[in-house]
């Protein structure tokens, strides 16, 4: 199921993650990413932007990208009413990156170098590990890595700190890709008004990365976030929202290109 009931994340701790819960944010990632609106009955209705819509019209609509495209596919759409967050815009885009699928998802799940690709980080600490390794088997966690960070960002013209408690989980896929998908909740240290001591209080629903290679050293990225945060006025989530995944798709291909 994409849709995550609001009810479904009250209390939740570090030690209550299962195989299972891991299993279905991973499924649910992977649907609202590649699955397309017929395939994820309780996923947005994507809408794509003027430039997309162009560009599908002029290839038959489809959506697959090949090694060497420039382009940026953007796509936003709306949860339904009884889901967590119904009431923000989910964006969903596509680029390639000049960088293999692996070096890809082992960059964004290494905590020490998230400084790299995101301008807005002040840094991410690891705070517990289950299994480490995107390649990495356990009866326990079943496959892939995963874990608990502390993720810290400052967006640009404010000088307010977002904090967020991350769960993170990546792996291999079986068609040699890889997907790496977060679910991040407020600190549970932080007051609970909106700020507190230039704080505040955000929440990613969902995070999505799933990377499919091309060649060697180039593959296709399918992204989809879904973010609550309080210095983003609701009539500007979108547009901030679309910003920010373009840019992180401009910033790994600059960075793939060094």
């Amino acid at each position: 199921m994409a849709c995550v009931p609001r009810s479904a994340w009250g209390g939740i701790t570090p030690e209550s993650f299962t195989r299972e819960a891991i299993q279905c944010l991973a499924d649910s990632g992977m649907e609202l990413a590649m699955g397309g609106e017929s395939k994820v009955p309780n996923g947005p209705k994507w809408e794509a932007d003027k430039g997309t819509a162009s560009l599908l019209a002029s290839n038959g609509g489809d959506e697959v990208m090949n090694a060497g495209c420039t382009d940026i596919y953007v796509w936003t759409g709306n949860f339904p009413e009884a889901c967590t967050g119904a009431d923000l815009p989910a964006i969903r885009t596509r680029g390639v990156i000049p960088m293999s699928a692996k070096a890809v998802a082992e960059l964004l799940m290494d905590s020490t170098r998230v400084k790299v690709y995101n301008k807005m980080s002040q840094g991410r600490t690891d705070v517990k590990l289950f299994q480490a390794g995107i390649d990495s088997k356990s009866k326990q966690w079943g496959e892939g890595e995963t874990k608990i960070v502390k993720n810290k960002t400052k967006p640009p013209l404010t000088s307010k700190t977002m904090v967020f408690t991350t769960l993170m989980h990546a792996r291999k896929l079986s068609n040699s890709s890889y997907l790496v998908v977060s679910r991040a909740v407020n600190v549970p240290s932080v007051s609970s008004a909106p700020s507190a001591g230039g704080v505040v209080k955000s929440e990613i629903m969902l995070g999505v990365n799933v990377l499919r290679p091309l060649t060697e050293s180039s593959c296709e990225l399918s992204s989809v976030t879904h973010v609550n945060s309080p210095l983003v006025p609701g009539m500007m989530a979108r547009s901030v929202g679309v910003k920010g995944a373009v840019n992180f798709i401009n910033d790994l291909r600059a960075l793939g290109s060094k």
